[in-house]
This record gives structure tokens, C-alpha cells and sequence, in this order.
């Protein structure tokens, strides 16, 4: 069960982020990218990756707690994306081809031949359900990705890592009313299980016969666990306005179990953490939004406009400010046609969404920096979200 399991997110590898690091064994995927978890969302890599003060949506609450402070009745059941890097590239070789002939091996060649030097990712896949229930926010998403180092300018040679991070999410908003009815202060918190399970980093060879299940799988497994929590407040203002700050990764240590063979994984052993811990820091965030205020425009043509600032504490230079950077828009045609373009790390991104009855369908194009400095190299990514919506 274990090995088929194990199976499975191979294949999703071969049909469907990071900063420079050591991928040696015994390396933690979170000192690769350095990110805090979080679900890939088509609407937020459309609008550059800004949107700390967007709320209207069942998953806001996921990047600023603080969107419970209004209360609503939202669900998505489930939310489904899929993403995959060099999309350009990739469309140059023959993956769909060896897709439609169930030729899996060669599929991931393909998917691999378009990596370059140093740092990459593969793909995501990512599966979730979130709701907000008045005041209170729940979700529980999983997601699977793969990613891979080139120390050379060869795929052949390349250490791979599969990822698999699930997350169960609770949190609570309030909103406190200022001055007068056009002040307001939200504020909430996220209280977060984090479950990570990754092999350390194995060659190509090792994949083949991984994804041909021809062999038991031998490489080392890691599994460990964290409890971070974030906290959001948004200060409402006149004509539209919205200042929004979050603090996170607070409690953010992981704590890490190794298991020489993945045929030996034990999840309740897996718990006890005691063979690896790595903590990426607590980070605090910061933006600004614009949304009309004026309800019968909006129902024909609503504007949003979103910057934020990443990682404040550690902006010390232009160029850091310029590296965490994000800002985007976002129009609303007729309440259900949304189109979007955004600013990220100084990369461009467009994306589109679409509300038919109960279905929601997203999709972004996007560029991802994969580098330890600024504009060292990136990487582009097409998301695609669907969406099942109760408002």
C-alpha cells in the first residue's frame, strides 16, 4: 500500500518552488524555497501574487486571517489545480504525445528535458476543500510537487525530490467598528497542522524504475509535522481603501523523522520528529488595496488594486524592496468574468477567471524567481483551478 501510494505521486509528477540550496541527503525541501505553506492559488499568481487584502473568497482566509472578520457563508468543495513550469518548453516536445500513449517514463523525460541549470521545479498538483462559516475558517489542502537541482547542464544528471504537504487550517476573524461606519478593524488568527512527507534526493535512474514499478522503492523518506500560527489585521478606510498586515510562521518549526527505506515509513513513528528540525522564521507582510465602492458600477465593471510587500524585516536595499514586491488588478465583468494581470519580482502575469453557476474555473500565467538574488533566474508556470463554489 505504501508503494503504490509512493506510485501514485510519481505518476502525478509525470502527467501534471525554490530558492538555491543544498539538496544533498539529509536537506530540508523548506531550506530550498523558503516559503511558508500555502496552497497555489490561480487567482493570487494571475494578480502577481498580491492580495493580502482580497476578501470575498472562500479561501481568503488562507493568506490574511483577518478575511473573517466580515462575516459570510462560503464553501468550495472540492478546489483542484494543476500547475506546470516551462509550459513553452514543454509544449516543444512530445509529453502530450506520450501522455495520450500511457508512455510514462518518456513523459517525464520530456518533462525533465526542458530543466536547466541549478534550481527547478517540475510541477504542483494541489487538492483542497475550504469554507468560512460566519467568523471561523476552515480548509484542508494537500500538495504534491516535484523538485530537482542540475548541477549540470544535463536532466540525466540531476537530484530529484518528490514533495507531498498537507495542511489542516482553522481560524477566526472578528470585525470592531472605528470612529464611524466607514472605519473598521478586522483582525483574526490561523491555527495550522502542517504534515510533510518527502524523499531526499534521488537520481533519475531511481525515478524510471519508480514511475515502471519495477522495484520496491529504496531511497531515504522524510516525514515530519509543524503547528504555525498567523495572525492578520485589516483596517478598513473611506472610498475603498484597505491596509492589511500579517504576521506568520509563528510556532513555525518543523520537526522531522528519517526513514533509510521508504518501505519502512510508520506515520505514528514519523511524529516523533527527533532526526531533523528547521524552522523558516517568522515573517510579517504588508499591503495596500483598492476596491470600487460603488455598488451599481460594480455589477458591470468592478476594478481591484493590490500591492503588497513580502518579508518586510528583511527589505534592507531597493533591490531587496523590488524582490518582494507584488502588486496586481483584477476586473469583474457582469459579476462573473474576471480578468487579471499583476507585477511579481518584477515578472508579468495575466489571468482569467470564469463563474458558471456553481462552478468557478481560474487560470494564470506566471513567472517564478529560482534564485538566491534578484532576477538570478526564473521560471514560467501555467495554473489551472476548478472549483466547486457555494456563496
Amino acid at each position: 500500500m505504501r508503494k503504490h501510494i509512493l506510485i501514485g505521486l510519481s505518476l502525478i509528477a509525470a502527467v501534471s518552488s525554490v530558492f538555491g540550496a543544498d539538496v544533498s541527503p539529509g536537506s530540508v525541501p523548506y531550506t530550498l524555497c523558503g516559503e511558508v505553506f500555502g496552497p497555489t492559488s490561480a487567482r493570487v499568481t494571475g494578480m502577481g501574487g498580491a492580495g493580502l487584502g482580497m476578501t470575498g473568497y472562500s479561501d481568503a482566509f488562507l493568506y490574511n486571517p483577518a478575511a473573517l472578520g466580515e462575516s459570510h457563508f462560503r464553501l468550495s468543495v472540492p478546489t483542484f489545480s494543476v500547475t506546470v513550469f516551462n509550459p513553452r518548453k514543454i509544449n516543444d516536445t512530445d509529453f502530450f504525445d506520450d501522455v495520450k500513449d500511457a508512455d510514462w517514463v518518456n513523459a517525464a523525460d520530456d518533462l525533465m528535458s526542458t530543466l536547466t541549470y541549478g534550481m527547478n521545479e517540475l510541477e504542483r498538483v494541489d487538492l483542497g476543500i475550504n469554507g468560512q462559516f460566519g467568523h471561523v475558517g476552515v480548509a484542508l489542502n494537500t500538495r504534491e510537487r516535484m523538485l530537482a537541482n542540475l548541477n549540470t547542464s544535463s536532466y540525466v544528471d540531476g537530484e530529484y525530490i518528490l514533495e507531498d504537504t498537507t495542511a489542516l487550517t482553522v481560524g477566526f476573524g472578528y470585525r470592531f467598528p472605528l470612529f464611524s461606519d466607514q472605519f473598521s478593524l478586522d483582525i483574526g488568527a490561523n491555527a495550522q497542522f502542517l504534515y510533510q512527507l518527502y524523499t531526499q534526493a534521488i537520481d533519475k535512474t531511481t525515478i524510471d524504475a519508480f514511475i515502471d514499478d519495477q522495484s520496491d522503492p529504496t531511497f531515504p523518506l522524510v516525514a515530519g509535522w509543524a503547528l504555525p500560527f498567523a495572525a492578520g489585521v485589516n483596517l478598513n478606510l473611506p472610498l475603498g481603501f484597505r491596509a492589511s498586515g500579517v504576521v506568520r510562521n509563528l510556532n513555525g518549526k518543523f520537526r522531522y523523522q528519517l526513514f533509510s527505506e521508504a518501505k519502512d515509513f510508520d506515520f505514528g513513528e514519523s511524529l516523533k520528529g527527533e532526526d531533523l528540525s528547521y524552522d523558516a522564521g517568522v515573517r510579517f507582510d504588508a499591503g495596500v488595496m483598492w476596491s470600487s465602492p460603488f455598488p451599481m458600477l460594480n455589477k458591470l465593471f468592478h476594478p481591484t488594486l493590490s500591492v503588497d510587500v513580502l518579508d518586510v524585516a528583511r527589505i534592507s536595499d531597493k533591490e531587496d524592496l523590488l524582490g518582494n514586491l507584488y502588486a496586481g488588478a483584477q476586473v469583474t465583468l457582469f459579476n462573473f468574468l474576471d480578468v487579471r494581470c499583476g507585477l511579481a519580482q518584477g515578472y508579468q502575469s495575466v489571468g482569467i477567471g470564469l463563474d458558471v453557476l456553481v462552478f468557478h474555473i481560474d487560470a494564470s500565467y506566471w513567472r517564478r524567481e529560482y534564485g538566491e538574488n534578484y532576477l538570478d533566474k526564473s521560471i514560467d508556470a501555467l495554473t489551472l483551478r476548478f472549483q466547486l463554489l457555494t456563496r
